[in-house]
């Protein structure tokens, strides 16, 4: 499992339309490069979760290159030029049995409903993978 924060908790997440393209393109293409398997993500307005398979090893070089797209499509967005991940290092936590990775899953998704932001998952306007694991989308 990831979680990554924005620089001081600042709002660089925020769903739109233009961000959520972004943040979904940015994750499809880094997990096509470096073999990864997306299996649950939900970005919030500062900070995301992802739930990762990382058979081959190459979790490293997909969170270099997801994190830098991001942060520059993003930047681009906003108009901005300084850090926009926050220094402390990104939250990795090996989930070792399947019940970990389904408590994660449901962890990550139901994130917004947990914070408050929404009655339903959903309900959050946000790119998550809920339309991907209830066959909604493809």
């Amino acid at each position: 499992m990831i979680t990554r924060r924005c620089t001081q908790r600042q709002f660089l997440l925020r769903p739109d339309d233009e961000t959520n393209q972004i943040f979904a393109y940015c994750l499809g293409e880094a997990t096509l490069r470096h073999g990864v398997g997306p299996i649950a993500w939900c970005p919030m307005s500062n900070h995301y979760h992802a739930v990762i398979c990382d058979l081959w090893g190459t979790l490293p070089a997909f969170l270099e290159r997801f994190h830098r797209h991001v942060a520059k499509a993003l930047n681009a967005r906003w108009g901005r030029w300084e850090n926009f991940w926050s220094s402390e290092e990104t939250c990795l936590t090996h989930l070792a049995r399947p019940e970990d990775i389904l408590n994660k899953v449901g962890y990550t998704l139901a994130n917004p409903v947990a914070d408050g932001l929404v009655d339903r998952v959903a309900d959050w306007p946000g790119c998550t993978s809920l339309p991907y694991l209830d066959g909604s989308q493809t």
